[in-house]
């Protein structure tokens, strides 16, 4: 996606949440998705790695098991 692209978006968000802050009874269906599609993006995890893609990074099998058990690696 190129420049040009990313800053009318973003534009096009900024103009809609602006509007929806500024003028909340003048809102519309068009700004109200434009808003709901924007920040529902921007809570994407979209700076993660496969972890077999992931260069340089030694993730033991059943880490995040352990770790919503509460038990360190080293505990076994």
């Amino acid at each position: 996606m190129g420049a040009a692209v990313r800053v009318a978006l973003c534009l096009l968000w900024w103009w809609a949440a602006l509007r929806l802050a500024l003028a909340p009874r003048a809102f519309g269906a068009v700004e109200a998705g434009v808003v709901i599609a924007g920040w529902s993006i921007s809570l994407l995890p979209v700076h993660c790695v496969a972890k077999e893609r992931a260069t340089g990074v030694v993730v033991a099998t059943g880490r995040w098991v352990r770790a919503l058990r509460g038990r360190r690696a080293e505990d076994g």
